[in-house]
């Protein structure tokens, strides 16, 4: 009896999603500001602050990663999504300036992973790069240990 070989493991996160990997799994649970571009007929327990069983358009919600990213692509716009605070100019000031005294676990226990997978999106502030700020960050972290 032979052993079948599990999914080939990743030496470095990816954007892409994989379904059978457990840390990509949570990693993807992380939550995204998003906007409703239409209205969502029978989902309005999704959003405490609705009054109906619908979701009005322009309602404001934070929505699952893996969520964002199905509601948000090239073929349906039903949603909007703004980065996330962690991964915002701000931020990348204070990584910039010293990221080995950041508590990236404050900041969520998968940062680098969900920051990867961030760039599926097309941000205005995607333009300078997150990974010109995301690898040095991590180096950084490392070689403090």
């Amino acid at each position: 009896m032979s052993l079948a070989a599990g999914p080939p493991l990743r030496s470095h996160p990816s954007s892409e999603l994989d379904y059978f990997d457990i840390d990509d799994i949570i990693a993807t649970q992380g939550r995204i500001p998003s906007k409703l571009e239409a209205q969502i007929y029978n989902l309005g327990f999704l959003d405490p602050s609705s009054e109906g069983n619908d979701l009005q358009a322009g309602a404001k919600l934070e929505l699952p990663l893996w969520l964002a990213k199905e509601l948000c692509n090239r073929r349906r716009k039903i949603v909007t999504v703004d980065i996330p605070k962690a991964y915002k100019d701000s931020y990348r000031e204070i990584f910039k300036a010293d990221a080995s005294v950041v508590d990236l676990h404050r900041l969520g226990p998968y940062f680098y992973e969900f920051g990867t997978k961030l760039l599926h999106f097309d941000f205005e502030e995607n333009s300078q790069n997150q990974e010109t700020y995301l690898f040095p960050t991590v180096t950084e972290k490392i070689s403090t240990l």
